[in-house]
């Protein structure tokens, strides 16, 4: 079950009908969040809705922006939205009031907030570095990934949010990172620090969880292996790490694929920073050493030298130059940039050559889904949860899916239930099926009316595992 909504201004809840309180909440509230393109960084989540204001105190209050904002599903229980008001419009008009079944002029108001994010994106924090250092007073030393994440966190974040969550660990062993320090003067905001952090996982995003009001790391789901398994009688897709959502519990308004130039990508650039002695000075002058920023490239499987569509990854990470330190101790670091280039390279790859599908659009009230899917499919943040669509028009086309991942929408509330339209991107590729019509079902229980209705045969042509 999905259903209500709990929305409190400065912690004070607001009504969802007329219940003779000054303020009242009207249907059209509205969630903003993600981002429509797969390399694009999230944007701050956007909340829109209108108030009915009767007596005017919400109106005329010298304090109404920055007032804290939250928004919650009511069952079950779940934050969909944190934020600061930002722009409250108000406007005089004549309403009904149903408990008194008179009209009656009000003011409505239409206001935005936006999240954390945006919060964040203005907060700007002292550093580490003190006087005497490069990076200068209240600037940000150099520092491992996690590292600089906690003194971020330490340093004042811990105002806006309850966590950030450090990188997956996902380096080889032979290899390492860590972050160029940052000028005092440059005057970085706590989200760019977090950006650069997260750039340096392969196409690393910041998230943020609303619920948990907590950063994450947002980062391309991979396919799951899909296995026909027998549930309360019936033959069933089963994903071990994603889910199966019934396409006829999906609405679209049409069934437009569309290719855009960020799946044709033919380079890929990683920037970073060397870390070396200056070769410019001459035998017996004075030593100096610099930072210099560089790039290594690699091209893609689709490269077209006509067209050399590029997309840049600059990260904050630093190589050294090896002749300047002990031999061996900072290979682990030269190593990053090729490593990070190489992950980049396999999900562009990935991605190149697909189409798009339109907006998604899930209805709590019309076409209801169980609750665990529900669970996933009515948040508006990313989650590493890949998605396969039974039954779908598209199953088993080339370069569409076969599975796919959340990355944005608009989430809305309209009085009388949820509904979601959702921006999705393909999932990563795994091994392809293989699998022969023999090997599909090897159990002799079954019979064909045992079969899922919402199975299609193209979806079969996806299993990996069969039915022993």
């Amino acid at each position: 079950m999905t259903a209500g909504a709990i929305v409190t201004i400065n912690g004070r809840p607001i009504a969802s009908s007329w219940d003779g309180t000054d303020l009242v909440a009207l249907a059209g509230l509205s969630i903003r969040w993600g981002r429509e393109d797969p390399y694009e960084q999230p944007e701050p989540s956007i909340l829109t809705m209108q108030l009915v204001d009767r007596l005017g105190n919400f109106v005329t209050d010298e304090n109404r922006v920055g007032q804290a904002v939250v928004v919650a599903m009511a069952d079950p229980y779940r934050v969909q939205f944190r934020g600061s008001l930002s722009k409250p419009r108000a406007e005089r008009r004549r309403v009904h009031n149903p408990l008194t079944n008179l009209d009656e002029t009000v003011w409505v108001v239409t206001f935005t907030a936006s999240d954390v994010l945006a919060n964040l994106g203005a907060a700007v924090f002292a550093g580490d570095a003190v006087d005497g250092w490069v990076e200068g007073a209240g600037g940000w030393s150099e520092a491992r990934t996690n590292v600089r994440l906690q003194r971020l966190y330490d340093r004042g974040a811990n105002g806006l949010v309850e966590g950030i969550d450090t990188l997956p660990q996902v380096l080889p062993a032979n290899v390492d990172r860590i972050m160029h320090g940052q000028a005092a003067k440059d005057a970085r905001t706590a989200l760019e620090l977090i950006q650069q952090v997260y750039r340096t996982h392969p196409m690393g995003v910041v998230n943020y969880d609303p619920h948990a009001n907590r950063i994450t790391v947002g980062e391309f789901t991979t396919t799951s292996p899909v296995a026909l398994a027998l549930s309360a009688g019936k033959v069933v897709l089963s994903l071990s790490a994603g889910l199966v959502v019934p396409a006829s519990k999906v609405a679209v308004d049409s069934y437009t694929l569309e290719s855009t130039v960020a799946e044709a990508i033919d380079v890929v650039q990683v920037g970073y920073f060397w870390y070396g002695k200056d070769p410019g000075l001459t035998a017996g002058a004075q030593k100096r050493t610099i930072y210099t920023e560089g790039f290594i490239e690699g091209r893609t499987a689709r490269y077209d030298a006509r067209s050399r569509r590029v997309l840049r990854v600059d990260t904050e990470d630093i190589t050294f130059d090896p002749t300047e330190f002990t031999a061996g101790s900072v290979d682990a670091f030269n190593r990053f940039p090729a490593w990070l280039l190489g992950q980049v390279l396999a999900i562009v790859n990935g991605l190149n050559g697909q189409l798009r599908l339109p907006p998604l659009r899930f209805d709590a009230r019309r076409l209801p889904l169980p609750a665990a899917l529900e669970a996933v499919l009515y948040r508006p943040t990313v989650q590493n949860v890949p998605l396969h669509f039974a039954g779908s028009v598209y199953a088993g086309m080339a370069h569409v899916g076969p599975q796919f991942q959340i990355i944005g929408g608009i989430l809305r509330y309209d009085g009388a239930g949820w509904s979601h339209e959702v921006n999705v991107c393909a999932a990563r590729p795994n091994p392809a099926a293989t699998l022969t019509v023999a090997q599909l079902v090897t159990n002799p229980g079954p019979t064909l009316a045992d079969f899922d209705p919402d199975i299609s045969l193209a979806d079969l042509g996806l299993v990996t595992t069969g039915l022993a």
